[in-house]
């Protein structure tokens, strides 16, 4: 089961690698060729800036966070509305002696709280397994917690020196949206 939290992780991480990556190539990007521009006051409820990566991007950049840990046999993305990211895995454990193949979901809610990303556990299926909830719950909690930490910490050290901050993240099938504006 720890491996099923750290590969849930992991697949996290490289979605948040590749959106931080995204935006920091634009943010450096913008700021070679745009003049200095005074700030203006954000029109309630639009952004500034939005960054969005598609779907096809999250995943390869999951596959590739997959492949450096050695977690997970295969993991693959599915993006949702509203701002849900649901993680799938293949995962082979030894219990009590037994081998077991599970197919886990872990379903994950992305949202904005103070200026950070906050990811919060909706449900963790472990497909053919039988594994109580109860045995995942804590470890996913641990490692839940510590991947928003990560994410934040990336997100943060890429808007410094910037006037942006994050007010929303929009997601469908397709794509993931951050919504900045100017401080």
């Amino acid at each position: 089961m720890k491996q099923l939290a750290g590969g849930c992780v992991g697949a996290i991480m490289g979605l948040i690698v590749g959106i931080v990556l995204t935006f920091a190539a634009m943010t450096f990007m913008t700021r070679q060729n745009v003049p200095a521009v005074t700030a203006t006051t954000p029109t309630p409820g639009r952004s500034d800036v939005s960054i969005t990566a598609n779907a096809t991007f999250i995943n390869s950049q999951i596959q590739q966070t997959i492949r450096q840990s050695g977690l997970l046999k295969q993991a693959s993305v599915t993006l949702a509305s509203p701002n849900i990211i649901q993680i799938n895995a293949a995962v082979d454990t030894t219990i009590l002696g037994q081998r077991i193949t599970a197919n886990p979901t872990a379903i994950m809610r992305v949202a904005v709280k103070n200026n950070r990303i906050a990811l919060s556990v909706e449900k963790i299926d472990t497909g053919n397994a039988a594994v109580p909830t109860s045995l995942m719950s804590g470890t996913t909690e641990t490692l839940r917690a510590q991947a928003e930490d990560v994410i934040n910490r990336q997100i943060q050290r890429a808007l410094q020196g910037t006037s942006m901050k994050i007010v929303n993240v929009r997601m469908t099938p397709n794509e993931m949206t951050l919504d900045l504006v100017s401080q």
